[in-house]
């Protein structure tokens, strides 16, 4: 047993660690660029679109220290043609940055626009600011986007500080805003690998404006959605082989998942980004897919919702591993699992484990509850249970399952969530809220149309999600084999 300060240092320890990892791989993008080996993957890019988009991650940091965020874009602006998630890093940084300078209960605006050559570097009239120069180039048209915060300000010394790697204003202030001092220089590094520039403008006490110019290379006709090469599927897929599908458009991220998975048994595919994730999800028997939410295009979010409409793939589950960790969201459209960047090894086994997805010890029994106040629907599951299961609990209702789940303690509940009195959602936050109940796996089946809002309440306290009136064993089967690992997750 652990006291409060060992949980305190145990705590301090696992963020630290994450703070160095994540040190890390800047350190690693940073030293790619400056080697020249990092490369454009130039596309077609909604502004509007991707800078939403980047808005949207800083929300809940910003939302936590009653900081209002704003997006001022004019539609016109229409697509250019860049490397998205560079872009979006670029933004991402400067707004996170914004949010963490930011005053409690201030103010963060990001706002773009489409401006000439002659107006690239300008600093407000009266502004005391700094401007990198732009390299010669044939572009006669840029992308302003600006991050403004009402923020404590930059001295005139600091300004001269900035776009520096590991390179901070000041020492107390980066005591007080942990920071690595290498989010400006990143910026600076990939705005200059797109051919633009950057800018700062301050005030002391009164905040701060970072702007960036990227060319306009203009995308003629309407957006459309960029075409990838689907990857070839491996050549030889062993029969019975646990697949993972990896959803990440950046390859250094997916290479390290692949490598975790891998470690784990898996056969792995990759794509880059939803629309061939769609592609490839068809093509195989998946056993997993992992979730990136800041992809290029199709996020993350609809991904998982369109994934989740389509029956031949709706029962496997998704890993959500991103930045973005939105739990509750993640939940409600139907992912098994949220993580957030950075994970490790052990953190993916536990999840991998909590799903089932190792198979069960030769010679296992179960002993299962069916939980169903229609008696023929509670036989039906019990016939399907032989051979699976060396004991069948019965409950017709919410308020006897609760009892005999407390009393027999069994390894796995199937539920339906239609019931009388105690419904199934009921049972779910009862044996949930019992430190002696809430590790045993349920796996739903019902004949009701299981909403966002219903997957919300449940909130991934549920392994598995069956439909009654599309019944299949194969999947009744595999998801009893999934479910009933997460009694070893302590």
């Amino acid at each position: 047993e652990m006291s409060d300060q060992q949980r305190r240092f145990i705590g301090d320890i696992f963020s630290s660690g994450k703070h160095l990892l994540s040190l890390i791989n800047d350190i690693l993008d940073l030293s790619k660029v400056e080697a020249g080996k990092m490369m454009l993957d130039v596309e077609l890019v909604n502004v509007s679109s991707l800078l939403a988009n980047s808005l949207s991650i800083i929300r809940e940091k910003a939302a936590s220290r009653h900081i209002q965020v704003s997006m001022d874009v004019p539609k016109e602006l229409g697509s250019i043609r860049a490397d998205a998630r560079k872009v979006k890093q670029i933004v991402y940084n400067l707004l996170s940055n914004a949010v963490k300078f930011a005053i409690e209960g201030g103010q963060v605006k990001l706002e773009a626009s489409r401006v000439p050559r002659r107006e690239v570097g300008q600093l407000s009239p009266g502004a005391t600011g700094r401007t990198l120069p732009l390299p010669e180039s044939e572009f006669e048209e840029f992308l302003k986007v600006s991050v403004t915060d009402s923020g404590i300000g930059i001295s005139p010394e600091g300004l001269e500080r900035l776009f520096k790697p590991f390179s901070q204003v000041d020492s107390g202030l980066s005591r007080k805003f942990e920071g690595t001092g290498l989010g400006l220089a990143m910026v600076k590094l990939l705005a200059d690998l797109h051919g633009g520039a950057v800018a700062v403008e301050s005030i002391v006490g009164g905040g701060s404006c970072f702007t960036v110019w990227l060319p306009f290379r203009p995308a003629e006709g309407k957006v459309l959605t960029p075409t990838h090469p689907v990857p070839a599927l491996p050549n030889e897929v062993v029969a019975g082989a646990r697949i993972a599908l990896v959803v990440e458009d950046d390859f250094k991220s997916a290479d390290l998942i692949r490598l975790q998975l891998e470690a784990e048994g898996f056969t792995v595919l990759h794509a880059p980004n939803a629309e061939t994730a769609l592609v490839l999800a068809e093509q195989q028997p998946l056993s997993l897919i992992t979730l990136d939410i800041t992809l290029p295009n199709m996020d993350g979010w609809e991904f998982l919702s369109r994934i989740k409409q389509i029956p031949a793939v709706s029962h496997v589950p998704v890993v959500i591993i991103s930045i973005v960790a939105d739990p509750g969201k993640g939940f409600a459209l139907g992912a098994a699992a949220v993580m957030q960047k950075p994970i490790s090894r052990q953190e993916l086994y536990e999840s991998l484990v909590a799903l089932g997805l190792f198979p069960l010890s030769e010679g296992e029994t179960l002993k299962v509850l069916v939980v169903d106040d229609d008696p023929k629907a509670v036989e039906l599951i019990a016939v399907r249970l032989i051979g699976l299961a060396s004991t069948v609990l019965r409950a017709g209702g919410g308020r006897e399952a609760i009892d005999v789940a407390r009393r027999e303690r069994p390894d796995l509940i199937v539920l339906d969530l239609m019931m009388p009195e105690v419904n199934g959602f009921d049972v779910v936050v009862a044996l949930h809220d019992d430190p002696d109940t809430a590790r045993i796996p349920v796996l739903v089946v019902t004949a009701k149309q299981v909403t966002p809002e219903d997957r919300f309440k449940l909130n991934g306290y549920v392994a598995a999600i069956m439909d009654k009136t599309t019944f299949n064993h194969e999947r009744f089967t595999a998801e009893i084999r999934r479910a009933v690992s997460r009694r070893v997750v302590v």
